[in-house]
């Protein structure tokens, strides 16, 4: 399939491109090397450690990170390899999204709830108000694990799943409201957050 996105921190910077043959620019808060904690050596990768108050980064909006038309879906999915933070359930954790709940632009989010630590992909109809999504039901834990939500592009919940490491671990499928499909919103794709119109909200605390 084609990787839409794949996204490698630097160590130093302001922007980075994305490593997929699409090679969107990230664009950082601020300089990342001067975060509170500075990007380090993770194996062969970097991992950056996220303060859960300033520190994150963004795409320009794209069709390629957008995947459904208001009528139809396509099925896709996201995975990171992460290490939250200790406090999981002060404020929600977002790894990445297209999603901007205070202007009606909501279209996905993959991250961890606030009030239970818990592993969640959520997917939104915004013009209908309704979503879909699957939730891991145990809090996900402070150490390093590779996480992932998947969608089969059928627009039921059952299609909505969430792994870690490479376990099939949803005990949850959610719907709200009507769902029909995501719509292509002109919206950024947020790494570490999601946006309540130009405010960076719900940001992402510890290593990704």
């Amino acid at each position: 399939g084609d990787i839409r996105f794949l996204w490698m921190p630097s160590l130093t910077g302001t922007t980075v491109t994305d490593k997929s043959r699409h090679a969107a620019t990230v664009t950082y808060s601020k300089e990342i090397g001067s975060w509170d904690t500075p990007p380090s050596l993770l194996g062969r990768g970097i991992a950056a450690t996220f303060d859960k108050t300033d520190e994150e980064g963004d795409t320009p909006d794209s069709d390629i990170h957008s995947f459904g038309d208001g009528v139809n879906d396509n099925p896709f999915s996201v995975l990171s390899l992460v290490k939250p933070s200790t406090d999981l359930t002060s404020g929600g954790k977002t790894i990445i999204s297209r999603y901007n709940w205070g202007g009606s632009l909501e279209e996905w989010t993959f991250g961890i709830r606030h009030t239970s630590g818990r592993m969640v992909f959520e997917l939104h109809d915004a013009g209908a108000n309704a979503a879909i999504g699957a939730e891991y039901g145990t809090n996900l834990g402070s150490d390093w694990a590779l996480v992932s939500g998947t969608y089969d592009g059928a627009g039921l919940s059952a299609g909505c799943k969430v792994y870690k490491n490479a376990a099939e671990v949803q005990d949850t499928a959610f719907g709200t409201g009507s769902y029909v499909a995501m719509e292509n919103k002109a919206q950024v794709m947020a790494i570490g957050h999601n946006l309540n119109n130009s405010t960076p909200t719900n940001l992402f605390g510890g290593s990704i």
